[in-house]
């Protein structure tokens, strides 16, 4: 008799083979991934169709008597099938699977930082503006601006006329906007689009604002009517 610590939740017969499979779900850059084994007593471990480990084991089983580390290019963001092959040689019979991982929380969008978010004075020339944005588990992140939007139009009456309104920057994380809005209306809004990455996998997507006061009294604050215009295009 083999006393093990939980009671044995599914009967296998002795001198015969058992396959187990399992769905196992991860986050985007999830890594270090590790099965443990305890079993009694041949097994072979699958990951996503690969063998990433095996053992034959005689005597009673213990907890991890196996744990096989699986390649972080084998783990995918999404569904992963975990196959285990387990070989029993007479008496008793017992296989027992735990999966653990680091788990990667992707960075948080939400906290975008534009800088400057407020563009002053209105005198027409391109100012530049970078995005930062933090990540919960404190990894590195980049940031790539992909697109640019306007709620006035990029020649219009009122805002000298001037073109593009949207330049990239230098840097993934930079552009430079233009510094003018219509004497007619009610101030400008730029929505930078963006993504995320940060050093482990983990994206988000989301986009930042930034304002041209009508001025710096009562029309200090300005009001988006709608992102309709492409800042980068003419």
């Amino acid at each position: 008799f083999c006393p093990f610590g939980s009671p044995v939740q599914t009967f296998w017969p002795t001198d015969s083979d058992i396959l187990v499979r399992r769905t196992v779900t991860f986050p985007a850059g999830a890594s270090g991934v590790r099965v443990g084994l305890a079993n009694d007593n041949d097994v072979f471990v699958y990951w996503n169709g690969n063998l990433v480990g095996s053992q034959a084991h005689g005597g009673c089983a213990t907890h991890d008597s196996l744990v096989v580390s699986v390649p972080d290019a084998l783990v995918q963001a999404g569904s992963n099938l975990l196959a285990v092959r387990g070989v029993d040689r007479g008496f008793k019979s017992f296989l027992d699977i735990r999966v653990s991982a680091v788990l990667n929380a992707p960075p948080d969008c939400t906290s975008a930082v534009a800088s400057p978010s407020r563009l002053w004075p209105p005198n027409h020339k391109l100012r530049s503006v970078t995005l930062t944005v933090t990540d919960p588990d404190g990894d590195p992140v980049t940031v790539t601006i992909t697109s640019v939007r306007q709620d006035e139009a990029v020649q219009g009456r009122g805002d000298g006329r001037t073109t593009p309104d949207a330049v990239l920057g230098s840097e993934s994380d930079q552009v430079r906007l233009r510094a003018e809005r219509s004497g007619n209306r009610d101030g400008r809004v730029y929505g930078v689009a963006f993504r995320a990455l940060d050093s482990q996998g983990g994206s988000c997507t989301g986009m930042a604002l930034v304002g041209v006061p009508h001025d710096r009294g009562r029309g200090r604050v300005p009001i988006n009517s709608g992102l309709i215009f492409d800042s980068l295009g003419a």
